[in-house]
C-alpha cells in the first residue's frame, strides 16, 4: 500500500515538474526559446557564481550585493550549462518545488485533481509581471523556502498546535537559506517563531517552546556556520560582512534616519500604493485576506490565523523596511497571496474533473501566463523583436555580436561600463578582472570609489575592451568621459531594453 501511495506521489511530482518546465520555457528569458536574458540584476548573479567557480571569492574579488546562497545556486548553474541553461533547469527544480507544496497544502481542504487545478492556476501569479521580470531573481528562487514555512502553519493546526523537532530544523535551515539569499526575505520566518512564541507562552507549552527553539537553531546555525567558516578560511569573513551587510544596510539606502516606525508605515503604505496600480493582484489580494478573515474554511482557529498573518505582514515590512520600492520586490509576496485564495475553492472542494475538462483548465492557465507574463514577445520566436535589434536585419543581440568579437582574442579582459552586467561578460564567457566589474544603484556620494575604479581602468587601459550603453539613441549618454583617447570605437549595436532604445558600444585598446 506505501509502495503504490509513493508511486502516485512520484506521478504527481512529475505532472507539476513538467508543467513547471512548460510555463518557465515561455516565461524565463532563461529558458531554450530566448537567445539570452538581459536583465541585469540576473546576469550579475551568474557572472558572480560562475566566477565563484573559476576560483574568485564573492566579495574579496568582486563587488555584488546579494547573499552568498544565491551565488552558489548560480555556481551551480554555471557547472550545468555555459549559458543560460543552467539556471534554467534550476528554476524548473526550484518551481517544482514551490507547486508541489502548494500542492500539500491544498491537499489538506481539496481532492488531489483540484488540488492539482490549483497549482497550474496558481503558476500564472507566480510569473505574473512586472514583478516576475525576466527570470532567475532571487525572490523566485526563494518560492520553496517561503512556502515551506507556510505549510507548517497548517501542520502546526492538524497537530494541535505542534510540529515534529524535524519540521523545527528544516525550518531553521530555510530560514537561514532565505538570511543568505536576501536578508530582507526573512520576514516571514521571524513573523512565524514570534507568533509561535507567543501561544506557546500562553498556552504554557514549555517543552514545545524549548523544542522549537533548539531545533530551529541548530537548523539555523548548521548552515550559517558552514558559510562564515568558508569565508573565514579564505580570508574574506570582513570582506562578506561590509559588502552584504553594511552595504546594503547603510550605502544602499538613504534614509537611515528615519525612525523604525516610520520605516514600517512606509512599507505598508508604499506596498498599499504600488499594487493599487495593478488592479488584478490588488483585487486578489483584497479578496483572499477578507475570506481568510471571515470564513474558517483553511485557517481554522485563531492560533493558526495569528500566525498565518503574522507571516504575511511581517515579509510585507521586511521586503519593503528599506525604502526600496521596485515592482519585483512585490513577487516574494505570491506565494502568501495565492494561498489566501484557497477559501474560495473549499466551496467546491466535492468538485469532480474529467481529463478533457482539466486538459481545457490547463490551456486557460497557459494562455494567461502567455498574457500575464508577456515575455514570450522577446523570444526567438519573434526574431525581429527590438529586444534583438531595431534593424530588420540583424538576428542577433548586442552582448552576442560583440561576444563573437571579444572571443577571436587570446584571453580577452573585459570591462562592463556605468551600468548593471549587461550580459558581456557571459556572451563573450569572460571572467571579470576589475573589483566593480559593474555599477550597482549606488549613490557616486555613498560609494565614490565604484565609479572611480572604473574609470581608472579605462584611463590605465587595464582591461583590453569595455562595453557601454548609451539610452534613446544618444551616443554621448553614458559614455566613458574621454575613452577615445585609449581605445577605438569597434562595433554599435541598437536594440531596446525595458521599453526605450538603447546605443550599445564596443571599444577596443589602442595597440
Amino acid at each position: 500500500m506505501k509502495k503504490i501511495q509513493h508511486m502516485k506521489i512520484n506521478k504527481e511530482l512529475l505532472i507539476l515538474f513538467g508543467w513547471s518546465f512548460v510555463t518557465l520555457l515561455v516565461s524565463s528569458k532563461n529558458s531554450p526559446l530566448f537567445i539570452l536574458n538581459d536583465w541585469g540584476d540576473l546576469n550579475a548573479f551568474l557572472t558572480m557564481g560562475k566566477s565563484w567557480a573559476h576560483g574568485l571569492i564573492p566579495y574579496k574579488d568582486l563587488f555584488e550585493q546579494k547573499g552568498p546562497i544565491l551565488y552558489f545556486i548560480f555556481n551551480i548553474a554555471s557547472r550545468i550549462s555555459n549559458g543560460y541553461l543552467g539556471v534554467y533547469l534550476l528554476e524548473v527544480l526550484f518551481f517544482t518545488a514551490s507547486l508541489y507544496l502548494i500542492y500539500k497544502i491544498v491537499r489538506f481542504f481539496i481532492n488531489k485533481t483540484t488540488s492539482l487545478v490549483f497549482c497550474v492556476f496558481s503558476s500564472i501569479l507566480l510569473t505574473l509581471n512586472p514583478y516576475f521580470r525576466l527570470g532567475g531573481s532571487a525572490e523566485e528562487f526563494a518560492f520553496p523556502f517561503i512556502l515551506y514555512g507556510i505549510y507548517l502553519i497548517f501542520e502546526f493546526q492538524e497537530n494541535e498546535d505542534s510540529l515534529k523537532a524535524s519540521q523545527y530544523f528544516i525550518s531553521g535551515l530555510f530560514f537561514s537559506i532565505l538570511f543568505w539569499i536576501k536578508f530582507t526575505m526573512v520576514g516571514s520566518y521571524l513573523g512565524f517563531y514570534l507568533a509561535l512564541a507567543i501561544i506557546l507562552i500562553i498556552y504554557a507549552k514549555w517543552q514545545e517552546l524549548i523544542k522549537a527553539i533548539i531545533y530551529s537553531l541548530l537548523g539555523f546555525l548548521s548552515l550559517s556556520v558552514i558559510i562564515t567558516t568558508y569565508f573565514s578560511m579564505n580570508q574574506a569573513l570582513d570582506n562578506l560582512f561590509h559588502v552584504y551587510f553594511y552595504s546594503n544596510i547603510f550605502l544602499y539606502q538613504e534614509d537611515v534616519d528615519i525612525t523604525i516606525f516610520g520605516k514600517i508605515m512606509r512599507a505598508l503604505s508604499e506596498f498599499i500604493k504600488m499594487v493599487k496600480g495593478d488592479p488584478l493582484l490588488f483585487s486578489l489580494m483584497f479578496i483572499g485576506l477578507v475570506s481568510l478573515i471571515v470564513s474558517r474554511r483553511i485557517l481554522k482557529n485563531n492560533n493558526s490565523l495569528f500566525i498565518f498573518f503574522a507571516a504575511y505582514f511581517s515579509l510585507l515590512i521586511s521586503t519593503f523596511f528599506g525604502g526600496n520600492f521596485w515592482p519585483y520586490y512585490c513577487l516574494i509576496l505570491i506565494p502568501f497571496i495565492c494561498i489566501s485564495l484557497l477559501p474560495l475553492l473549499t466551496y467546491i472542494k466535492d468538485l469532480k474533473l474529467n481529463h478533457l475538462q482539466v486538459s481545457f483548465l490547463a490551456i486557460l492557465a497557459f494562455v494567461l501566463i502567455l498574457g500575464s507574463n508577456q515575455n514570450i514577445v522577446e523570444s526567438k520566436l519573434l526574431p525581429h523583436n527590438p529586444t534583438i535589434s531595431t534593424s530588420s536585419e540583424d538576428f542577433e543581440p548586442a552582448q552576442v555580436v560583440f561576444g563573437n568579437i571579444i572571443k577571436e582574442e587570446k584571453n580577452p579582459t573585459l570591462l562592463n561600463y556605468g551600468e548593471l552586467d549587461m550580459g558581456f561578460y557571459q556572451a563573450a564567457n569572460v571572467i571579470p578582472s576589475t573589483y566593480f566589474f559593474e555599477i550597482q544603484n549606488i549613490s557616486d556620494v555613498s560609494l565614490p570609489e565604484m565609479r572611480k575604479d572604473q574609470a581608472d581602468a579605462i584611463r590605465k587601459k587595464k582591461v583590453m575592451f569595455v562595453v557601454a550603453r548609451s539610452q534613446n539613441g544618444d551616443e554621448e549618454y553614458s559614455l566613458p568621459k574621454d575613452i577615445d583617447k585609449n581605445y577605438d570605437l569597434v562595433a554599435r549595436h541598437l536594440q531596446t531594453f525595458e521599453g526605450e532604445i538603447r546605443n550599445y558600444h564596443l571599444y577596443k585598446v589602442k595597440p
